[in-house]
């Protein structure tokens, strides 16, 4: 061991799934306990355990529908920090499907190896991103579904 590292034991990590972890937290709350807090548009916001369950638990049954399925669909998320990237990773995770974590400040060459590399058939993004996903999609062949988050880019 290196000098002036120590050996530190954790004790034993438990064996719930994140699911389990975040379902447990919301039966043990109150409903209206802050997860969250955000600034939005010029404003302060908060979204409280049961209102992000819900939006989690919405947003797995969409990805159900769209035909994601467990241990075998890997998902790309493609978004700046924001809170609906905790909610889009932890519904990707409650369907057991493989979460591809995509910086969204990478080049396209970079974005596009590491969706090549991963086989993401499906690729959760912001507008912003949309165009650069577009560009690449071409030489995407495993890409079958491109998903925005957030309001409707304006048109000219």
């Amino acid at each position: 061991m290196a000098k002036g590292m120590q050996n530190i034991s954790v004790g034993r990590l438990p064996k719930e799934t994140l699911r389990a972890a975040f379902e447990d937290a919301i039966t043990h709350v109150d409903a209206t306990k802050c997860w969250m807090k955000f600034f939005y548009e010029g404003a302060w916001h908060q979204r409280t355990y049961h209102e992000a369950y819900a939006r989690i638990q919405r947003f797995s049954a969409w990805l159900k529908h769209a035909g994601v399925q467990s241990r075998k669909t890997r998902v790309a998320l493609i978004l700046p920090n924001q809170p609906e990237w905790c909610e889009i990773h932890l519904a990707i995770c409650s369907m057991a499907a493989i979460v591809v974590h995509v910086d969204p400040k990478l080049t396209v060459a970079e974005t596009q190896h590491i969706l090549l590399d991963s086989g993401a058939s499906m690729v959760v993004t912001d507008a912003a991103h949309i165009p650069t996903i577009e560009a690449m999609r071409g030489h995407l062949p495993m890409l079958t579904s491109l998903v925005m988050v957030g309001p409707l880019p304006k048109i000219p």
